[in-house]
């Protein structure tokens, strides 16, 4: 748990980053459609929440910290494969490829987890 963190691989934080902009995406498209509230907000809190664990992850000063920064990463990612569905293939496509800027300081994050 004290040791060092190993450096994340490049294609781990890529990934990463991709997803976090399409999550933003998708929670402006739903936004724009006039889709469900806690369904935008949800997408645009899996957003923020994976840029805050990269960055601890990736900052991370012992092999404990950066662990548990990965293991939110992997609940958020396994929370988004549940949620994904509910926000139908088309809205889906259209937020990966044209939504404007995100919002993501219009709800509430609960870190209580």
């Amino acid at each position: 748990p004290s040791a060092a963190p190993a450096r994340l691989a490049p294609a781990l934080v890529l990934d990463l980053q991709r997803f976090s902009l399409a999550a933003s995406r998708l929670s402006v498209e739903i936004g724009a459609s006039g889709g469900p509230a806690d369904l935008r907000c949800i997408f645009r809190g899996m957003a923020a929440e994976a840029d805050a664990q990269l960055q601890a992850a990736s900052t991370a000063a012992t092999g404990a910290a950066q662990a548990k920064a990965l293991s939110r990463i992997n609940h958020m990612l396994g929370d988004a494969v549940l949620i994904a569905p509910a926000a139908g293939g088309a809205a889906q496509t259209r937020a990966a490829a044209d939504a404007k800027s995100a919002a993501a300081r219009q709800c509430q994050i609960d870190r209580s987890f």
